[in-house]
């Protein structure tokens, strides 16, 4: 009994370091994709709520993660939480808007676009 309690506060304090990310940090909000390759994309989704949904979609064919929230902490977006799968992405460039062209290896961020940069991969805001 002893060691579930400890548990229960451990996980709490885990949890409660962590941020919701339309709570504090809305340009976040909003659906994200990067072109790995002409046939697949990577998506992240957050909605208004912080719940939302990763996807790599192959050859039109999408293998959705189930919705969890997104957090950041210490300049990471983190899909998942403490009791469950998580995936984490280090934030190299918070969500901004392009001031010149940039060509990438599969896309093209335009200029007056909004991207960001995560694990050194640009993920450009989609509508």
């Amino acid at each position: 009994m002893r060691h579930f309690i400890i548990l229960i506060l451990c996980i709490s304090l885990l949890l409660s370091c962590k941020k919701k990310v339309a709570k504090n940090h809305s340009e976040f909000v909003g659906t994200w994709k990067h072109r790995i390759s002409i046939e697949q994309i990577k998506t992240l989704s957050i909605g208004p709520s912080s719940s939302g949904y990763t996807d790599l979609t192959t050859n039109g064919v999408s293998n959705r993660e189930d919705s969890k929230n997104w957090y950041i902490k210490n300049d990471q977006l983190i899909f998942g939480g403490a009791l469950v799968k998580s995936e984490t992405f280090s934030i190299d460039t918070y969500p901004t808007t392009a001031n010149y062209q940039m060509t990438l290896d599969y896309d093209t961020v335009k200029i007056g676009q909004k991207y960001m940069k995560l694990n050194n991969t640009v993920y450009i805001y989609s509508e």
